[in-house]
């Protein structure tokens, strides 16, 4: 990233130095020096800046100031509070430094420079330029750099610092997030009022897990099993289960669904979060409370995920002790076929074949839950295959079952996204995304959970049966679905629009036009006015992250 910034900064002294046979020796002196003392003036001062944000805000160098700063008062205060002493002589001591020695290299080359014949000179010169851009676009890879491509450690701390304020900064410009929330429905009383309620998780319990500390294992599928599959599945496996088959997926990318369910954050309508490094790093994630409770935290997947994945900032800062992807494995193994998952089970079997003092908190993602919304063609392929799939997921569990840690493990299978389309036609069939629990720890009694809940209820619903409350209030978005009174309802987003399930029915809503696309006829005023005011509240929530 520090070579990209100095591409940048190079490629004008490039074009000037190209030009300078047809410029006056003095011009090109005073371009040259003036141009370079420039850049070290605005460079300099970003990075005494970037102190005093990264120590306020956590981040390194953005639009943050700027919008922050917008109003008087905030600037007053702000300024009140920063260290400016400390900070103006930070910036005039690497001024004076750094014009030193920037004019001791240049005033003995400049002042030498001679006239170059045209020919090959400005050829070499504009070729060199050219190059420039390899640097800049951050090698020769088909991914441009972004913030996350220069993340390399488990600790967030280090892969902050790795980050180019400078180049932060000129990416932020370019790459301005909203910061004016387009979804402002309700005033700030009716919002609060449609929303009051609808987070509150009361009644009685139902319990599901019979053990204080047990392992985790989640294995996040492409789109929803069948119900005969999974029926199918237990009876093979011959072990008890709990049932959540009224979950709805929070969106319909696999990326989206990955955030719901391990940082309970829900899908957006225009944006992902997983674009915004820096906000994801504010997300709660279940890996970072398990790995402060003492947990190995595993995550496995078949994606170059270190390398060039949009997941690797989140993954990243969700304090993982354990990365297994890709490239892992030999490359005559990583053939990309649905089969492959195999290779993941088997990892994770050799993985886990001794016993251990610690407990883990293991995220299988199969290869399959990587594809994209699926289009109706597609899903009947995926049902098509779907047996085949079950198949390979039996053999491993009954691997599982016995296994060391089978007693002491709760086994969650959960997809990714929903269907995204249904044979029906039915949105409300699309979006279901039905969840299993199974395995030593669960109580042994097949179980259903009928109520109404999303994919972001999970980490709530999770921490809550293992009696981590106080963990579970980090998130803000769920509600415990498994306490007897708790309101049943689901929202998700999707590219051109968002909708709101209720035991009545639900409720369909283009963004973009503005206009109902479907309503059921148990829907109420107030369910459109609560469907709202969550997309209102949701679209803010990140922008203020």
């Amino acid at each position: 990233m520090d070579l990209s910034m100095a591409g940048y900064l190079c490629i004008v002294p490039y074009l000037f130095v190209a030009f300078s046979n047809f410029l006056k020796k003095g011009l090109f002196e005073g371009l040259i020096f003036s141009y370079t003392f420039l850049s070290v003036f605005i460079v300099t001062f970003a990075i005494v800046t970037d102190l005093e944000v990264f120590n306020v805000w956590g981040n390194r160098l953005d639009l943050t100031p700027i919008y922050y700063l917008s109003s008087t008062k905030e600037a007053f205060a702000s300024a009140k509070a920063s260290p400016i002493l400390p900070l103006f002589l930070s910036f005039i001591s690497l001024i004076i430094i750094s014009f030193y020695i920037v004019y001791r290299i240049l005033a003995e080359r400049i002042y030498g420079w001679n006239y170059i014949k045209n020919w090959p000179f400005m050829g070499i010169i504009f070729g060199a330029t050219v190059l420039l851009f390899i640097p800049i676009r951050g090698g020769i890879k088909s991914e441009k750099l972004t913030p996350s491509s220069v993340y390399f450690s488990k600790n967030n701390f280090a892969n902050i610092a790795a980050i180019n304020p400078t180049w932060n900064f000129l990416y932020a410009i370019t790459h301005s997030a909203i910061k004016i929330n387009p979804y402002t429905y309700l005033p700030k009383e009716e919002l609060q009022a449609a929303l009051k309620g609808l987070f509150n998780s009361s009644g009685q319990q139902i319990p599901l897990i019979k053990k204080n500390k047990p392992n985790i294992l989640i294995l996040i599928q492409d789109i929803p099993t069948g119900v005969e599959n999974v029926q199918r599945l237990f009876s093979q496996i011959d072990k008890p289960y709990v049932s959540f088959p009224n979950m709805y997926a929070s969106g319909d990318q696999a990326e989206e669904g990955l955030v719901a369910l391990l940082s309970g954050f829900p899908a957006l309508a225009q944006n992902q979060i997983l674009e915004d490094p820096q906000k994801i790093t504010k997300l709660p994630y279940l890996s970072r409370i398990f790995f402060e409770k003492g947990y190995g935290t595993e995550f496995y997947s078949l994606s170059p995920i270190r390398r060039t994945s949009i997941l690797k900032p989140y993954l990243m800062a969700g304090s993982f002790t354990k990365i297994i992807d890709k490239n892992d494995f030999p490359t005559e193994m990583g053939v990309r076929s649905v089969t492959s998952d195999v290779l993941l089970f088997d990892q994770f079997l050799v993985e886990h074949a001794m016993i251990k003092s610690q407990p883990f908190f293991a995220t299988i993602l199969l290869h399959s839950a990587e594809k994209p919304t699926l289009t109706v063609n597609q899903v009947q392929e995926k049902k098509a295959s779907s047996q085949t799939n079950s198949e390979e997921l039996v053999a491993f569990l009954t691997k599982a079952a016995q296994s060391n840690w089978w007693n002491e493990t709760l086994v969650i299978l959960v997809p990714a996204t929903s269907l995204g389309q249904s044979a029906s036609g039915s949105a409300l069939e699309a979006m279901r995304s039905p969840m299993y629990w199974t395995g030593g720890a669960l109580e042994p009694k097949t179980k259903t959970i009928s109520a109404i809940h999303s994919q972001v209820d999970f980490p709530t619903i999770l921490l809550s049966q293992l009696k981590m409350k106080g963990a579970a209030a980090q998130f803000k978005w769920g509600k415990n679905s498994t306490q007897t009174q708790t309101p049943g309802w689901a929202f998700f987003n999707l590219e051109d629009g968002m909708g709101i399930i209720k035991p009545a029915g639900y409720w369909l809503y283009n963004v973009e036009k503005k206009e109902r696309v479907f309503q059921s006829k148990g829907i109420e005023r107030k369910d459109r006015q609560q469907g709202l005011a969550i997309q209102q509240k949701l679209q803010q929530t990140f922008i203020d992250l």
